[in-house]
């Protein structure tokens, strides 16, 4: 391997030589280039998902090759969906491997940085049989390099320079490296080496793209085409709405869909579609190199084993020794019977190979007028003309221009404005196709042909035969107040084992008070929320439609009305209550509640008689507790009183004499507790029986 080099001025009258082997690299490259089937950029199909599917053809002959540049960022999704079709072979793939620098120079007996000089580059490679040419020709193996500096003439300054050492057949000889003409590595292995560590560095430098090479194996010229599916950027539609009147049933409906053309590469006369929908896609990381991670596991040390000497053995049955041992003789047999059938097979040049198959046929071009058409849940519009952009340029493209059923009403929703509704465009999608979803621009055009901005709306996807409300402005002048009632009703009662069961039905009733000022009648629609589990019962939702969460109320306001209008919504539940665990507010209120039986009211009535009973008893026995608190505490202050008075002091005989009087009430509070708790238990026992057998 020759190290080529360029002479440049060291101020010493010298020359210096620099490496140029990337030059040949290239030239081998677009020679090769030349002799490849030139493949042009025929299809683009843009998708909504983000993703762009990219079509090349041309003509192959022969073995052949075709390359594909491609951003660095590509390179992966590429791997994941390159579609091949040739049909006289098995095409292949192949590029340079994503490894890294480390990894590259880790295999080279010398580093990135001792790559960069000569003189470095020398010094990692002692030993090696190495070629100089200049003012003489050595040669040698490398010692050493070492950097001096030389004083420049007149004192002017000074230079470095290299002087290396190489080690030939009649001894050590010097020369500057600065001087020398070429140096030649005459290892081919190390030569091979170097330009290896060369290549990587000139590859790192262009790491934002990858030249993947396509192997076309066949005979004879023929059309190959390869596509692939690369992230774009997502394709955008808007529209524009213009009416006369959208009074007299149609508007006119544009759509334009806006494209940016960031592949890589400018798009030449290509046939271009557009797709809308949201097909699944996925990214994943195939030009990343993995390792699976493998248990460690230590080498098994045995301890040294010495074993008998085989001296023989003899026949266990002596009268038919072919018995003995038939295991090992048939185990034997069968290896037997394998190894020959091996080696007939190898005679005989029979080999197992795995069946070929086909490649798969990529989609055929798309061609003719701008059409729109639905397939595999997406819509497409495919242009009539071939388009071209260039890379980074963005294009605004019509795609949709026709007239479709439209009126004007106005739309209610409360979140949105709680006094006034938004003034809507209904529009139908009588087309053969579904519209993409988008924003759209409303125009008025007037008698005398002045288009007037009315306003923008959103527009979601419109599958065939549906309908779509466009909300554009606030409409002021029909003004809505709105009010809700709620009301509880009992449709019947049962009484099981101590358990209430009510039927109830509860009612939602919404008042609209609407005000209409102005001059042409209007056709309002009210979304009304639903209610989950609720039914409408006014108007009847037979023919009214639903949104998410919504009911939409038809009214129709003459000029200037002032109308009053309902909307209820009613659902039927059943509700469990314990008798045992009622509270009084709540009982004394099913006595009252005329929607009940006068027979469960009776219930209710008997229910409370007996809690009173129970309750009055609960109080008599807590005031008993309380005197007999007050006793205790009075008693205290007695027996600290009579601490400190002689026995025959006036007082002490009088609190002598109160504290008998007190011990007789405590003897006869004890006595009404018992028997009040006595009275009490029969109270709960008959509260607890009463409501545990009630049935009704």
């Amino acid at each position: 391997m020759t190290i080529r080099r360029r002479p440049v001025s060291n101020g010493l009258g010298t020359t210096i030589w620099f490496t140029s082997i990337l030059t040949l690299l290239m030239m081998v490259i677009s020679i090769t280039d030349l002799r490849a089937a030139e493949l042009k950029l025929r299809q683009v199909v843009l998708s909504s998902a983000g993703v762009g599917y990219f079509e090349f053809a041309g003509t192959a002959s022969g073995d052949d090759e075709a390359y594909l540049e491609l951003p660095l960022g590509q390179v992966d999704d590429a791997l994941k969906s390159l579609l091949v079709s040739d049909p006289n072979g098995q095409p292949s793939l192949r590029l340079a491997s994503r490894r890294s620098l480390q990894e590259i120079f880790r295999n080279l007996p010398f580093s990135r940085k001792q790559l960069r000089t000569s003189a470095s580059l020398l010094n990692a490679l002692r030993g090696a049989e190495i070629k100089v040419t200049g003012a003489k020709t050595i040669e040698g193996r490398v010692m050493r390099t070492v950097k001096e500096e030389v004083i420049l003439p007149n004192q002017s300054g000074t230079v470095s320079r290299h002087r290396a050492s190489i080690l030939t057949k009649s001894g050590l000889q010097q020369f500057i490296l600065e001087d020398v003409e070429s140096i030649d590595f005459l290892d081919p292995a190390l030569k091979e080496q170097v330009g290896r560590g060369l290549l990587a560095e000139a590859e790192n430098n262009k790491s934002d793209s990858r030249k993947m090479i396509v192997s076309l194996p066949g005979e004879g010229e023929r059309q190959v085409r390869l596509g692939y599916v690369i992230p774009t950027p997502l394709w955008k539609i808007s529209y524009r709405l213009v009416a006369n009147s959208l009074n007299h049933g149609k508007a006119r409906l544009q759509g334009w869909a806006v494209i940016d053309n960031l592949s890589g590469q400018d798009w030449d006369k290509v046939s271009l579609s557009l797709t809308s929908g949201n097909p699944v896609t996925y990214h994943q990381a195939l030009y990343d190199a993995y390792y699976t991670t493998r248990p460690n596991i230590p080498v098994e040390v045995m301890g040294r084993i010495i074993p008998n000497i085989d001296e023989g053995a003899v026949a266990a049955n002596p009268k038919n020794p072919d018995k003995n041992n038939s295991a090992r003789r048939a185990a034997l047999d069968r290896a037997a019977g394998q190894a020959e059938k091996m080696m007939s097979a190898v005679k005989s040049g029979a080999t197992s190979m795995p069946a070929r198959t086909s490649p798969a046929e990529a989609p055929p071009a798309t061609t003719g007028a701008v059409e729109t058409g639905e397939a595999m849940a997406q819509v497409n519009f495919r242009f009539a003309e071939p388009q071209s952009l260039n890379h980074g340029s963005s294009a605004m493209l019509a795609i949709i221009d026709r007239e479709l059923p439209a009126a004007a009403l106005a739309l209610y929703q409360p979140a949105t404005n709680p006094r006034h509704p938004m003034a809507a465009a209904s529009i139908k999608n009588d087309g053969d196709a579904t519209l993409p979803p988008g924003l759209v621009t409303i125009y008025r055009r007037n008698q005398s042909g002045e288009y007037g901005f009315a306003g923008d709306a959103r527009l979601s996807v419109v599958a065939k035969g549906e309908t779509r409300m466009l909300s554009y402005a606030l409409n002021r002048q029909i003004t809505i107040d709105r009010s809700d009632a709620n009301r509880r009703k009992i449709m019947k009662g049962k009484i099981s084992r101590g358990v209430l069961l009510l039927t109830l039905e509860d009612e939602r009733r919404t008042t609209y008070r609407i005000k209409s000022v102005d001059k042409h009648e209007r056709d309002l629609q009210l979304e009304h929320r639903r209610l989950p589990g609720w039914k409408l019962v006014a108007p009847s939702a037979d023919k009214l439609e639903m949104t998410a969460g919504f009911y939409r109320l038809p009214v129709t306001l003459k000029a200037g009305e002032t109308i009053r209008f309902e909307a209820v919504q009613r659902r039927t539940r059943l509700e469990r209550v314990q008798l045992v665990s009622l509270k009084d507010s709540r009982l004394a209120a099913y006595i009252q509640n005329g929607q009940l039986s006068g027979e469960i009211r009776a219930i209710f009535r008997k229910i409370a008689e007996l809690r009173r009973k129970v309750q009055d008893g609960r109080r008599a026995i807590e005031t008993i507790a309380q005197n007999r608190a007050g006793i205790f505490e009075d008693q205290v202050r007695l027996r600290e009183n009579l601490a400190r008075l002689s026995p025959t002091h006036k007082l002490h005989t009088r609190y002598v004499e109160k504290m008998a009087k007190q011990e007789n009430q405590l003897d006869d509070m004890q006595g009404r507790e018992q028997a009040l708790r006595q009275a009490l238990d029969a109270a709960e026992a008959a509260l607890s029986d009463y409501v545990a057998k009630v049935t009704l």
